[in-house]
């Protein structure tokens, strides 16, 4: 897999690597066009044409994503107009 930092993967500016294993690499972006950063996850070739290898990611994200959105969801401060007398 070829090294991406500099490049550009649609709005994302690839800025380091920050680990690469046996599904592939992960690097620090920058989404230019939202001006925020992002972790980037990029497939070697034989896994991105792995169905069942591409479904356990998505799959994976999925439920990472609900657990951090209802992390979210109960740290969210309360209402500050139920406490008026």
């Amino acid at each position: 897999m070829r090294d991406l930092i500099g490049r550009s993967l649609g709005s994302y500016r690839i800025v380091e690597k920050i680990c690469e294993g046996g599904m592939g690499v992960v690097y620090w972006a920058n989404d230019e066009r939202l001006d925020r950063d992002a972790a980037i996850k990029v497939l070697p070739e034989e896994v991105a044409e792995d169905e069942a290898a591409v479904n356990t990611l998505e799959n994976s994200y999925s439920a990472k994503t609900e657990m951090l959105l209802s992390e979210l969801e109960s740290e969210r401060p309360s209402d500050l107009s139920d406490t008026r007398e």
